[in-house]
């Protein structure tokens, strides 16, 4: 399953590539850190998963070959424009609306990687908490955790550690969303005193100060890692990785 699979070639976006594909349409990308999931503005369209318009009507990037009319239908679920790794998509419509319908379900395993400021006390464990929206002056909206029995939502993520130097208080984690809340990785890593790097919402100002001054880091340090679904009644089987970039564990390194 490689970029022959495909029907017809895609207009990638700076940086991005194809991971695999499949001909019965799904595709998986590798998106780079400041490239867009989807288009804001039109004016966003030199950084973007795909250079192509976008239908936001009918969840697509649609561009013409050709003067053939070709779409990549976007999948439901989305990585913030600082956030690196693989994202789903399909030139299918069918094939679309089924595995948007198993990630509803559940039934789609993400992974991810961060680099953390902190050490935690155990090696492995899950975070389940509830996770509420509130307004900031001048509009804006940010996720908060809220004490139990108060009103939100309910959000678990398991974690474990792959790395860590004491010295430097950095931990590299495995991060599995049990479920699929807004800005939920960011939030809980931030709530269980495990802020990510770089994270300018909800992180910490010193340690980002810090890690840029020190150590080069200017990005958001998170990686979805890899998404994995079995899917025997449409046949739709997928295991994708992306190669986290050098800078996740070059400190460790060190």
């Amino acid at each position: 399953m490689d970029e022959d699979s495909l029907a017809f070639p895609l207009p990638l976006g700076r940086g991005v590539r194809v991971l695999a594909a499949h001909p019965s349409g799904w595709v998986a990308l590798d998106k780079p850190a400041g490239i867009l999931s989807t288009p804001n503005a039109p004016s966003d369209l030199k950084q973007t998963l795909l250079r192509a318009k976008f239908s936001k009507k009918d969840e697509a990037y649609v561009w013409y070959d050709e003067q053939q009319e070709r779409r990549l239908y976007f999948i439901c679920h989305r990585l913030d424009s600082p956030t690196s790794g693989v994202l789903l998509g399909s030139t299918d419509p069918a094939i679309a609306r089924r595995i948007r319908s198993l990630f509803k379900e559940r039934k789609i395993h993400k992974r991810y990687l961060a680099l953390v400021s902190g050490m935690p006390r155990a090696m492995h464990g899950r975070w389940k908490d509830t996770l509420s929206t509130r307004s900031e002056k001048g509009g804006s909206q940010v996720r908060t955790a809220v004490k139990a029995g108060r009103a939100g939502e309910p959000s678990l993520t398991e974690w474990s550690v792959l790395r860590q130097d004491a010295r430097k208080r950095l931990s590299l984690l495995s991060l599995r969303p049990l479920t699929g809340r807004t800005h939920q990785l960011r939030v809980q890593s931030a709530h269980h005193q495990l802020p990510i790097i770089g994270d300018r919402t909800y992180g910490d100002f010193k340690v980002n100060a810090h890690a840029k001054k020190n150590w080069g880091l200017q990005r958001l340090m998170l990686h979805a890692e890899k998404i994995q679904l079995s899917d025997p009644a449409s046949g739709i089987e997928l295991s994708v990785e992306s190669t986290p970039p050098r800078e996740f564990v070059q400190l460790f390194d060190n």
